[in-house]
C-alpha cells in the first residue's frame, strides 16, 4: 500500500478546495468587474435619460412659442398689420422664463428675411441663402428640424414653420438655438453628450472627444457598439433618437482598466489565499475524522471474512453506520441470490430430464429403426445416411458434458433431425435460416427440438405435405427464435391454457420447457403463440442489450 486512505483523501479533498478557491477568486474578480460595468452603465443610463428630458423640455417650449406666435401675431406681421416692436415684445415676454433666448427669424413667402430678434442684421448668424436651400428642398414639410454651424462657428438647432392663413402660404417662422446655451441638469457623474443630425452636424455637446475636421463633426461610427475602446481608453456609450433625424451620443470613460485589473487581482489573490489556508485545515479535520469510521468498517469486514461474524456491527451515527447497514442488508439479499440459484440449478437439471423425454419418444425411435431395417434391404446408403443422422442426434442429446452450445451446432443437430422425419415421411419439407451475424450465441441444447417435434406431431395428423420453418433473425435490439409450420394452427384454448401455465412451477408441456430453459439462459424473454394464415407460429423473443446476447 503506498498511501493510506487517510492520505489520499487529505490529498483529495485539498485539491478539490483549491480548484474551489481558484474558481471562488475568479468569479469574485469577474463579478467586481461585472459590478463596475453595471454601476457606470446605471449611471450612463440615469444621465442620457436627464438629457433626453431636458432636450425635449426645451423643445417643447420652443415649439410652444412659435406655434402660439404663428397663429396670432406673424401673420399680422406678414400682412403689415404689426410692427417689429410688438413682435420683439411678444416674443420677449413669451420666452422670458428661459435664460438664454433663441433667435426669433421671420421669412417671407419668397424666403427673404422679414424679422429677427438678432441685434445686428447685417451679420445674421444664418446665411439667408442657407434658410432658403432649406426651404426649397425637397423634402421640406409643414414642419422641419436643421442642424448647422452658424457664421459665428457656433452650432445652431433650426427650427422651421409654416406660416398659413385660409390656406395660403404666408411665409416662414423660425427659432434658431445655440448649442453652447443648452445646459442639461442633473449631469453628476461625469457623462459626456454630443447631439448631433444624420449627417454628424453637432448641435450640442460637454466634450470634445470623437468631433474632427474643421466643420467640427462627429465621428459617429466609433459608437455603433455598446463597448469600445478609443485612443488607449475603454468607453461605455448609448445611442438614442431623440428628435426629427437627431441623435443624442452618450459615453462614459469606465475607470482604467489597469487600476480595475490590479486591485481585482490583488483582491482575488487574498480570497484565494484566505481559502487555500481554511481548506487545509479543513481537509486534514475531515480526512482525520472519517478514518476513524473507515477503520472500524474495515475491521467488521475483515472478521466476516475470517468467518468470526455473519454482519458488521458499528455504531458511528453517521453515514457509515448507513453504510454498513446497508452492506449488512446486501449481504442478506446475496444469500438469498445464492439459495435461488441452486433451486434453480435443481429445476435445471429437472427440465433437462424432461427435455430427454420430449426429445425421443419411444414411437419416434421404433419408427425409425424400422425405416432403418426397410431401407436396408432396399438403399444401403440411405440407411447409411438415417444410421448417422440417427447417431448424431442420440450422441448430442446424451451427452451433458456441456449442457449450452453454439446456434449453428445445435441447428445442425436439429437439422439432422428433420432429415430423418424426411426420410420416414415423404412429403414433408423443412428449412432452416438463420442470421450470420447470430451463429455464435449460446443457447441450451436442443431447446428448440420440442416445438419441432410437436409442430410434425399435431401438424401430420391433417397432412402429409407437412413444411416446417425454423429461422432465427434479429430486429432492433430484440432475437427471435421462430418455429412456423402450415398446420392446423393452434385451438384458442390451448394458447390460453399455455399462456396461464408457463410460469408455473410444474408442467410437462415440451413448448413450456423449451420456454424454461431459454429463460434460465436469459432472464429477459417472451414467449409469443399464434395462428397464421396457413399455420402456426411460435417464437422465443430474446433482449439483446440486456441480456448481452
Amino acid at each position: 500500500m503506498k498511501h493510506s486512505f487517510q492520505e489520499e483523501l487529505n490529498h483529495e479533498i485539498k485539491k478539490r478546495f483549491s480548484l474551489l478557491a481558484i474558481l471562488v477568486s475568479a468569479f469574485l474578480f469577474l463579478l467586481l468587474i461585472l459590478f463596475v460595468f453595471a454601476i457606470q452603465y446605471y449611471q450612463l443610463t440615469l444621465e442620457t435619460n436627464n438629457i433626453r428630458n431636458n432636450f425635449h423640455e426645451d423643445q417643447a417650449e420652443y415649439k410652444k412659442i412659435l406655434s402660439t406666435m404663428n397663429r396670432k401675431s406673424i401673420p399680422l406681421f406678414l400682412k403689415n398689420e404689426k410692427t417689429d416692436r410688438e413682435i420683439y415684445s411678444e416674443y420677449y415676454e413669451l420666452s422670458a422664463e428661459h435664460l438664454s433666448r433663441g433667435i426669433l427669424v421671420i421669412m417671407d413667402q419668397a424666403g427673404s428675411i422679414r424679422f429677427t430678434t438678432q441685434q445686428t442684421r447685417q451679420n445674421p448668424v444664418i446665411s439667408p441663402n442657407y434658410l432658403k436651400t432649406v426651404l426649397s428642398g425637397n423634402n421640406y414639410h409643414h414642419s422641419m428640424r436643421r442642424i448647422t454651424k452658424g457664421d459665428d462657428s457656433n452650432h445652431y438647432l433650426v427650427m422651421i414653420d409654416t406660416i398659413s392663413e385660409g390656406g395660403t402660404e404666408l411665409g416662414y417662422s423660425a427659432i434658431l438655438l445655440n448649442g453652447n446655451d443648452f445646459l442639461p441638469e442633473g449631469l453628476y457623474y461625469g457623462t459626456n453628450y454630443i447631439i448631433a443630425d444624420q449627417f454628424d452636424n453637432v448641435y450640442a455637446n460637454n466634450a470634445n472627444h470623437f468631433i474632427t475636421g474643421t466643420l467640427k463633426k462627429i465621428n459617429s461610427n466609433v459608437f455603433d457598439r455598446f463597448l469600445f475602446s478609443y485612443d488607449r481608453q475603454l468607453y461605455l456609450s448609448k445611442k438614442s433618437l431623440i428628435g426629427q433625424n437627431i441623435n443624442l451620443y452618450t459615453y462614459s470613460m469606465i475607470f482604467p482598466i489597469s487600476v480595475l485589473a490590479l486591485f481585482g487581482i490583488t483582491s482575488a489573490l487574498i480570497i484565494f489565499l484566505v481559502l487555500l489556508y481554511h481548506s487545509k485545515r479543513l481537509a486534514t479535520k475531515i480526512a482525520k475524522r472519517n478514518t476513524v469510521s473507515i477503520k472500524m468498517l474495515v475491521d467488521e469486514t475483515k472478521k466476516i471474512r475470517n468467518g468470526e461474524k455473519q454482519k458488521i456491527e458499528i455504531q458511528t451515527e453517521d453515514e457509515f453506520e448507513f453504510l454498513a447497514d446497508n452492506i449488512n442488508e446486501m449481504m442478506e439479499k446475496l444469500d438469498r441470490l445464492i439459495q435461488m440459484k441452486i433451486y434453480l440449478e435443481k429445476k435445471k437439471n429437472l427440465y433437462e430430464i424432461k427435455m430427454l423425454e420430449a426429445q425421443f419418444h419411444p414411437h419416434f425411435l421404433y419408427n425409425t429403426l424400422e425405416n432403418i431395417r426397410i431401407t436396408s434391404k432396399i438403399d444401403t446408403d440411405l440407411s447409411e445416411r438415417l444410421i448417422l443422422s440417427l447417431n448424431r442426434v442420440l450422441r448430442y442429446s446424451i451427452d451433458h458434458a456441456n449442457e449450452k452450445s453454439n446456434l449453428i451446432d445445435d441447428l445442425a443437430i436439429l437439422q439432422d433431425f428433420l432429415e430423418v422425419t424426411k426420410i420416414r415421411f415423404e412429403k414433408f419439407i423443412y428449412t432452416i435460416d438463420v442470421e450470420k451475424d447470430l451463429h455464435m450465441i449460446q443457447i441450451p441444447r436442443l431447446f428448440l427440438l420440442p416445438v419441432v417435434e410437436n409442430a410434425i406431431k399435431y401438424g401430420m395428423k391433417e397432412r402429409n405435405d407437412l413444411k416446417v420453418a425454423v429461422a432465427v433473425f434479429s430486429k432492433g435490439e430484440e432475437i427471435f427464435f421462430e418455429v412456423r409450420d402450415n398446420g392446423p394452427g393452434f385451438e384458442e384454448e390451448l394458447i390460453e391454457k399455455i399462456y396461464l401455465q408457463y410460469e408455473e412451477e410444474e408442467t410437462h408441456h415440451g413448448l413450456i420447457n423449451s420456454y424454461r430453459r431459454l429463460k434460465i439462459e436469459y432472464p429477459f424473454l417472451d414467449l409469443r403463440i399464434f395462428n397464421h394464415k396457413k399455420g402456426a407460429c411460435v417464437q422465443f423473443v430474446v433482449w439483446r442489450t440486456i441480456d448481452g446476447v
